[in-house]
C-alpha cells in the first residue's frame, strides 16, 4: 500500500508539471502511464465537438509579427504567429483584439469555416485589410481546435509481449496509425475502467490483447479517454487502479486549468 501511495503521489508531481495545455497533459500521462504498466498507452484530447472559442489574443513578437493564442472552453490553446507589412504598434493589437473577440468569443470552433471567415472580412470593411493575415491565423488556429488530438505511447511494448508475434504487433502498430479508428475504439469507455478481452474488442489487430480504457471528466463538456493495451494475461486489478488513478488526475488537472484560463 506504501509503494502504491508513492507512486500515485510521484504521479501527481509529473503531471503536475505537464499541466499548462491539455496536450501536453495527456502526452505526459501516456508516457508515465506506459512506463508504469509496461502497456502501450492511448490518450484523446477532450472532444471539440462542443468546444466553444472562449478568448482569443494577440501577442507581438516583433515589428511586424505577432502571435495568434486562441483558448477553447475545453483548456486547448492553439497559437499561429502572423506577418504584416506595417508596423505593428500594442494600441493596435489591442483594438484587433476586441473587435476579433467581440465576433469569434463563445463561436463553436467547428462554425468557423471559409465561408464565415469571408462574411468576416466582409463585415470589418477597411478595417479587413489591417486585419486579412490576422484573421488567417485565428481561422487555422481553431481548425487545429477543432479536431480530436490522440497521443501514443508504448507502442515498442507490444513486441515485448510472447501473446504476439511479430506479424501481430505489426498489425497492431497499423492501427494505432489510423486516428479514426482509435477514437471509436475509445468511445466505447466508461465513467469506471471498462475490460475488453480478445474478440469482445472487435478488432482483428487486437484479438489476442486486452484494453483497458477510461474516461476522464473536467466538466460535461470536456471529457476524453484514456486506455492501456496490454497482454491478456495482465494483472488486472493493478492495471485498473493506474489507469483510474491516472484518469482522476487527468480530470482534476485539467479542471483547474479551465478555472485558470
Amino acid at each position: 500500500m506504501r509503494r502504491a501511495l508513492y507512486e500515485k503521489n510521484g504521479l501527481d508531481d509529473i503531471l503536475y508539471l505537464s499541466a499548462d495545455a491539455p496536450e501536453h497533459l495527456l502526452e505526459e500521462a501516456a508516457a508515465t502511464l506506459s512506463g508504469m504498466t509496461g502497456c502501450a498507452v492511448i490518450a484523446s484530447s477532450p472532444s471539440a465537438e462542443k468546444a466553444l472559442i472562449r478568448r482569443i489574443r494577440f501577442v507581438q513578437t516583433g515589428g511586424c509579427t505577432a502571435m495568434t493564442v486562441l483558448i477553447t472552453s475545453t483548456g486547448s490553446v492553439k497559437t499561429k504567429l502572423f506577418r504584416c507589412d506595417f508596423v505593428i504598434t500594442p494600441q493596435l493589437l489591442e483594438k484587433l483584439e476586441n473587435t476579433v473577440n467581440e465576433r469569434f468569443s463563445g463561436m463553436s470552433v467547428n462554425a468557423v469555416t471559409p465561408a464565415f471567415m469571408q462574411t468576416t472580412a466582409a463585415a470589418f470593411g477597411e478595417m479587413s485589410m489591417l486585419m486579412a493575415n490576422a484573421l488567417t491565423a485565428v481561422h487555422e488556429a481553431a481548425n487545429e481546435a477543432a479536431s480530436t488530438g490522440v497521443f501514443i505511447k508504448g507502442q515498442a511494448n507490444l513486441f515485448t509481449m510472447p501473446e504476439l508475434a511479430s506479424a501481430d504487433a505489426k498489425r497492431v502498430m497499423e492501427l494505432l496509425g489510423h486516428t479514426g479508428e482509435l477514437t471509436r475504439l475509445l468511445s466505447s469507455a466508461g465513467d469506471r475502467a471498462s475490460i475488453m478481452i480478445g474478440s469482445e474488442i472487435h478488432h482483428p489487430a487486437l484479438a489476442r490483447l486486452s484494453v483497458i480504457a477510461s474516461y476522464y471528466t473536467a466538466s460535461p463538456d470536456c471529457t476524453g479517454t484514456i486506455a492501456l493495451i496490454g497482454p491478456v494475461r495482465m494483472d488486472y486489478p493493478k492495471m485498473t487502479a493506474a489507469l483510474e488513478y491516472t484518469a482522476e488526475s487527468v480530470g482534476a488537472l485539467l479542471t483547474g486549468l479551465l478555472e485558470s484560463n
